[in-house]
């Protein structure tokens, strides 16, 4: 028995069509409450994934450029005080190798800077 097939295409169409059409529309509303909330401007970038300039350079600096460091991602405070294991395991096993953390909140970001 076949899956997916020509229905399975149709939704994928569907699917790609709604959710552009759903950034076209929400980007304009989201974008101006991202840059007005403090809390949501200080991490916008890190949550694309873009890295601060004076950490990039720090990183370069001491690895160079052809080193990519061990990226650990936490979403709420909860998931960042568990992961402290984590990152200090892989610091410990992977020593010449650079530890990135980042956090979904400007809370757990704070906490994450304090504690890692």
């Amino acid at each position: 028995m076949r899956s997916g097939g020509a229905g399975h295409l149709r939704g994928l169409v569907l699917y790609n069509l709604l959710m552009a059409t759903g950034l076209a529309v929400g980007l304009p509303l989201i974008l101006p409450a991202v840059m007005l909330i403090e809390k949501r401007r200080k991490t916008f970038w890190q949550r694309l994934g873009v890295m601060p300039g004076d950490l990039r350079r720090r990183l370069d600096a001491r690895t160079g450029r052809h080193r990519r460091p061990l990226w650990v991602h936490a979403l709420s405070v909860g998931e960042i005080l568990s992961s402290r294991p984590l990152a200090e395991a892989l610091r410990d096993r992977f020593a010449d190798i650079p530890i990135v953390f980042s956090a979904a909140t400007l809370t757990g970001f704070e906490i994450a800077r304090r504690q890692l």
